[in-house]
């Protein structure tokens, strides 16, 4: 399967669409790992029930020591696949509510 090709910094600071054979995509930076930021394509997967959101891919162009795939550049992208994107706003609100309660003692 042909990954979606690599977008530019400014097509992700702005989650431009981005043409893809996969369904729906746009341009995003993906969080930083490893000490960079990646530029990436989120592609969704369109199975979702009404209501409900959408299963994803996210294909990663990484430079830094990307703790997923391949560090060789010539495997890039990595392919990700994420099930729910609430996942990760809970992980994150979970994350900073027990950081926060720590540096306020």
């Amino acid at each position: 399967m042909k990954h979606p090709r690599k977008p530019t910094a400014e097509e992700c600071t702005a989650n431009a669409p981005i043409l893809c054979d996969h369904g729906p995509a746009f341009a995003a930076w993906y969080p930083q790992m490893g000490g960079y930021r990646g530029l990436c394509v989120v592609v969704s997967d369109q199975n979702a029930g009404e209501g409900e959101l959408p299963c994803f891919d996210v294909y990663v162009w990484h430079d830094g020591e990307f703790p997923f795939g391949y560090q060789d550049d010539s495997k890039q992208p990595v392919r990700l696949h994420h099930c729910n994107p609430e996942q990760f706003v809970n992980f994150g609100k979970a994350v900073i509510a027990n950081f926060a309660e720590k540096s306020d003692a």
